[in-house]
């Protein structure tokens, strides 16, 4: 009977956070997988060619590799 407050307070916090998470987060979600994330990304993409008649996709994956990491740090130090 101790640990009942304790209890209740637990999945109280656990049943808040359920609620903050987006239903477009698909990792860490139980019985959501990738093929998911891939027809809700497809989906997206279809429905805003239909209304704006195209999609920018853009890769970032490399974006920062021109910059010289000794600026970056004087400017983000100081």
């Amino acid at each position: 009977f101790l640990l009942l407050p304790h209890v209740r307070s637990f999945l109280g916090k656990i049943s808040r956070i359920k609620a903050i998470i987006n239903q477009n987060q698909f990792g860490s979600r139980s019985k959501v997988s990738t093929t998911d994330a891939l027809v809700f990304c497809t989906e997206s993409f279809r429905n805003e060619i239909d209304k704006n008649g195209y999609v920018a996709l853009l890769d970032l994956s490399k974006a920062f590799n021109s910059i010289q990491n000794n600026i970056l740090e004087e400017e983000l130090f100081d």
